[in-house]
């Protein structure tokens, strides 16, 4: 038995021994990323990238104070030790991809205060039939072609629930799940209607077949509730903001993507900032227009 777990210990540190991780500067914090991550690929291109969480969760905090922070799709925790620069409040990160768990779990140890709930997020139409696809940086799901066992989901009250935050003000709600923030938010409108908490979410109609049609009833279903939008392109740019007349606004914003995907040119996804208040809607665009 011994000599078994000693091998499997040796294996481990073999494994890691040979992996070519890097060390990468994100906030206030060094973390650790595998070497074909592209996050350091995208930044060193585009500024802007990944970067307006900052004036978010100030902005955010400014006007409500700390509340908590969940981070859907966590990654290996780049987006946390990027708020942690900025912000105190408890950050709950939720990934369910084995391989970017081991790296969150390392990068826990370096970026203080973060509690990590290893699973998917369960969503409108997402649960069975499902595997992992991973790319670079990131992992996604995608339709299983034979069977595979069911892969780990809870939901966002769930989360609220095994967080034991169901008291607490939800402050921001980020998503980045390559596709399915769509199904998630509208699969968890529960929490959405009792919370109301910010949302900064990936806004891509053409990753999924109904993509189009859901980023209308989601764009509906929180204009609905009091939100209004700050829309960004993929590089992080300020493009839009959306105060009324929402779903006529956001057709022709998917018209622009739909041309994109099907001619080329331009950008295919859009970064969106929801608030039901719109005090740090305003703070957000005049930092905007000051920088």
């Amino acid at each position: 038995m011994i000599v078994k777990s000693l091998k499997k210990a040796l294996k481990k540190i073999l494994i890691l021994k040979n992996r070519k991780d890097i060390l990468y500067p994100i906030g206030g914090f060094n973390i650790w990323l595998p070497s074909s991550h592209t996050l350091p690929g995208y930044q060193s291109l585009y500024k802007n990238y990944d970067k307006k969480l900052k004036s978010i969760i100030t902005y955010t905090e400014k006007v409500n104070g700390n509340g908590a922070i969940l981070d859907i799709g966590a990654n290996v925790g780049d987006t946390a030790a990027y708020l942690r620069t900025f912000s105190s409040s408890d950050i709950y990160c939720v990934e369910g991809d084995a391989f970017f768990l081991t790296y969150l779990y390392m990068n826990a140890r370096i970026v203080p205060n973060i509690q990590i709930i290893d699973s998917f997020v369960r969503g409108l139409n997402l649960d069975l039939g499902y595997e992992v696809q991973r790319t670079g940086g990131t992992a996604s799901l995608k339709l299983s072609d034979e069977a595979k066992p069911a892969l780990k989901m809870i939901s966002l009250s769930e989360i609220v629930s095994k967080a034991k935050i169901e008291d607490e003000r939800i402050n921001l709600i980020k998503l980045d799940t390559d596709g399915f923030d769509f199904e998630i938010l509208l699969g968890n409108n529960d929490v959405i209607e009792k919370y109301k908490p910010s949302i900064y979410f990936e806004y891509d109609i053409g990753f999924k077949e109904k993509g189009y049609t859901d980023s209308i009833e989601v764009i509906l279903f929180l204009e609905k509730l009091g939100y209004s939008f700050i829309v960004y392109d993929n590089y992080g740019n300020l493009l839009d903001f959306v105060y009324d007349n929402c779903r006529e606004k956001f057709l022709i914003l998917n018209h622009y993507l739909q041309s994109n995907l099907q001619f080329g040119g331009g950008i295919y996804y859009f970064d969106i900032f929801a608030s039901i208040d719109k005090t740090i809607l305003t703070y957000i665009i005049d930092e905007e227009f000051l920088s």
